[in-house]
């Protein structure tokens, strides 16, 4: 008796859950959250972000989930069918504003620039998922043991270096930066707060 009560909660549980939404096989990221949206089509929208609402269509169908919050969007992207460059296109942002678009890694930043509607087009590959961020002002800090190029042709060099490529290694209080960077032991130590 014990035993087949036990079953009866465990199976009215499982159905409460799959009807309240609770579980769905299809959920890329977990359940939703507000300022987020996916499924697989070639038109999205966000409706509820608490950071700024904008809406991606695509010339054909993809797997995507895209989140809009803390002034950062960040788009996933993939293909259920068969990859072939697929042409998205990104609205609702600010009319002729500069943003910094991070395709697949923070190393590769490029500035875009909307059109007079506040729209942004691109083509993107999708025989491999791609993972997009846009932000209004580049946040990110590099540290690097060796010279090297960014997306955007940025050289940036062995230490510390913002987005746009400018030195912030701090040295002996000669010059304003982050942190110091020591070469020979390729150490990095924090001289302020980054948050």
């Amino acid at each position: 008796m014990k035993k087949i009560l036990g079953i009866q909660v465990l199976i009215s549980s499982v159905l409460f859950l799959a009807a309240s939404g609770t579980l769905h096989a299809d959920w890329i990221m977990g359940p939703p959250v507000p300022g987020s949206v996916e499924g697989n089509g070639t038109s999205f929208q966000i409706t509820d972000s608490d950071y700024k609402n904008f809406s991606l269509t695509s010339s054909a169908a993809v797997d995507l989930y895209m989140l809009s919050t803390s002034g950062v969007i960040e788009i996933l992207l993939d293909s259920r069918n068969e990859p072939l460059p697929v042409e998205i296109i990104i609205s609702g942002l600010e009319s002729h504003e500069n943003y910094y678009l991070y395709e697949d890694g923070y190393e590769n930043g490029q500035i875009i620039t909307t059109d007079g509607a506040g729209g942004y087009a691109r083509t993107v590959d999708t025989s491999e998922p791609h993972r997009i961020v846009i932000k209004q002002n580049p946040s990110t800090y590099f540290l690097s043991d060796r010279t090297w190029v960014d997306g955007a042709g940025i050289t940036h060099n062995p230490g510390w270096s913002d987005g746009n490529g400018l030195d912030i290694t701090y040295i002996d209080g000669v010059q304003n930066g982050i942190a110091t960077w020591d070469e020979t032991t390729r150490t990095a130590t924090l001289v302020q707060d980054v948050g």
